[in-house]
């Protein structure tokens, strides 16, 4: 059982944009496959050596092992997944929110939209502020992202922030895009790094929603 799950969580991972997250669950069981592969090496030693002092030795060796590959895995990640320093997604949601007028909506992708859910659900900001994410456009059934923009145009200030400029070719099809604020938000990664304009959107037609 725990070599299909590692199989499969692994081809996930290699079939869908080799996101790091996706490999928690393999290594979770490597881990304990690790664990018990040292103790099956100790009970087997153990059985080798009489009882003693080369017992003794024997047991403090593979306890010793142990000690350091957790040691030296500890060691070698403690750079990337030491976070604590990083306050990017507190700056990106500190100036985005701020900037946002009352009744705002603004449309983003997964990257850009998951700290504003924190804020807004989680921390309770700015309740007024919807946050509309892709997963939301797909999972509600509007089926385009400028259906669900045409259901909020007249209703509330639209903004809309993409990672890809090429995301925005369609809407500025349908609307005028005006830039409103440039934010640092995170790209495939847990930092804030990458540097983006978000817009706001209005009818091509001045008179759309009079």
């Amino acid at each position: 059982m725990c070599v299909g799950i590692l199989v499969i969580n692994l081809y996930i991972w290699a079939t869908y944009l080799r996101l790091e997250h996706y490999l928690l669950v393999p290594w979770l069981l490597l881990v304990l496959g690790a664990a018990v592969a040292l103790e099956s090496a100790a009970r087997a030693l153990d059985d080798l050596v009489p009882s003693g002092p080369e017992a003794i030795g024997i047991g403090a060796l593979v306890g010793v092992a142990t000690v350091v590959m957790a040691a030296g895995l500890a060691a070698s990640n403690w750079g990337a997944a030491d976070r604590s320093a990083d306050r990017s997604a507190d700056t990106y949601v500190d100036t985005l929110l701020t900037a946002l007028p009352p009744e705002a909506a603004i449309l983003s992708e997964w990257d850009a939209s998951t700290p504003l859910w924190h804020a807004r659900y989680v921390l309770d900001r700015r309740p007024d502020v919807l946050v509309v994410d892709d997963t939301n456009i797909i999972y509600d059934g509007w089926g385009t992202r400028e259906n669900r923009i045409a259901s909020l145009i007249c209703e509330r200030p639209v903004f809309i922030l993409r990672l890809a400029d090429a995301d925005l070719a369609p809407t500025a099809a349908s609307y005028r895009l005006e830039p409103f604020i440039t934010v640092m938000v995170a790209q495939g990664g847990p930092s804030a790094a990458v540097s983006r304009q978000v817009f706001r959107l209005e009818p091509l037609d001045d008179a759309g929603c009079t």
